[in-house]
């Protein structure tokens, strides 16, 4: 942002993952007074896994993964916070395991697995992405994940539903 002399108010609502700022003022600044503030968005996970020991870094360590995670969460999975803000389906099969581990909340994964089904190609493979109506991302290996996908939802929840109502389309691809 460069400023003009006098007041500059300035406000983003544009996602940006970040962990620290950085201002830098160029030139000479007889009097600069910057007021900052952040909006933290992030999912609200639930069943919160109890990690503590007694090493301070080590729980730090933990409380900044399991934000990270969170931050790349919103109604879906997203690749990450700042740029593209997808849901590819590679990168959030891999993500529903860290969330399964630090909270055991699998909202979100039956939520990604349920939209991906409606994200088929022409040719009867999954797109990489969704929502994906401009692109042609077709990845065959994230279609074999999407239906793996199937039983580490069973294996972690016991809920075989999901397979059951999605099985034509498995059966399809």
């Amino acid at each position: 942002i460069i400023l003009a002399k006098g007041a500059t108010h300035y406000e983003n609502f544009h996602y940006w993952g970040f962990r620290y700022l950085v201002v830098t003022v160029r030139g000479p600044a007889p009097r600069l007074e910057l007021r900052l503030g952040v909006r933290s968005v992030g999912y609200p996970l639930t069943g919160i896994a109890n990690f503590k020991t007694s090493s301070a870094r080590l729980n730090r360590i933990f409380e900044s993964c399991y934000r990270s995670q969170q931050c790349c969460m919103t109604d879906a999975y997203m690749d990450c916070p700042s740029y593209e803000q997808a849901m590819w389906w590679g990168d959030a099969h891999v993500q529903s395991f860290a969330t399964h581990y630090l909270s055991n909340d699998n909202r979100l994964f039956r939520r990604g697995i349920e939209i991906m089904a409606r994200h088929k190609s022409p040719a009867g493979v999954l797109y990489g992405l969704a929502p994906a109506p401009l692109f042609n991302w077709v990845m065959p290996d994230y279609t074999l994940s999407w239906i793996w996908s199937h039983w580490e939802y069973c294996w972690r929840t016991g809920d075989i539903r999901l397979f059951r109502q999605l099985a034509p389309e498995i059966e399809s691809i």
